[in-house]
């Protein structure tokens, strides 16, 4: 009786690490400004950098978008990054933005961001896309 009881232990562990290794963090502040959501770092031709990490993004009234990604338990400062469009073929139940900045080197660098498609923040973003192609 010993061993089922271990195994099931050992299997319950198992399922919240997976659970755990899904949940994808999201938050936005009530006036839309703040939100957190993940990031993945991908180079001017559209290639992973990285995997995707936690992201804290904070959107200026001009336009621009300071990202703050975490790392190792330490938060990293990007610079500042204009956001460029959204994809068309998002994950199931997600939103995919694209955002086009300058690493801490001074490399350009692209940033998806991906946040659920029900978030508060996915129609802010959507009309900042809609009034940078309408100046262009």
């Amino acid at each position: 009786m010993d061993y089922v009881w271990f195994a099931l232990a050992v299997g319950l562990m198992v399922f919240l690490a997976w659970v755990g290794f899904k949940i994808e963090p999201h938050w936005v502040a009530k006036d839309l400004s703040r939100f957190i959501g993940y990031g993945q770092l991908m180079n001017d031709k559209g290639d992973a950098l990285g995997r995707f990490r936690e992201t804290r993004l904070l959107i200026e009234p001009d336009g621009e978008i300071l990202v703050d990604q975490r790392r190792f338990m330490r938060r990293r400062h990007s610079s500042s990054y204009r956001l460029v469009g959204e994809s068309d073929t998002p994950p199931r139940r997600r939103a995919v933005f694209l955002l086009r900045g300058h690493d801490t080197y001074g490399m350009p660098v692209l940033l998806a961001v991906r946040v659920p498609a029900s978030s508060k923040v996915v129609p802010k973003l959507r009309e900042m896309i809609e009034r940078r192609s309408g100046r262009s």
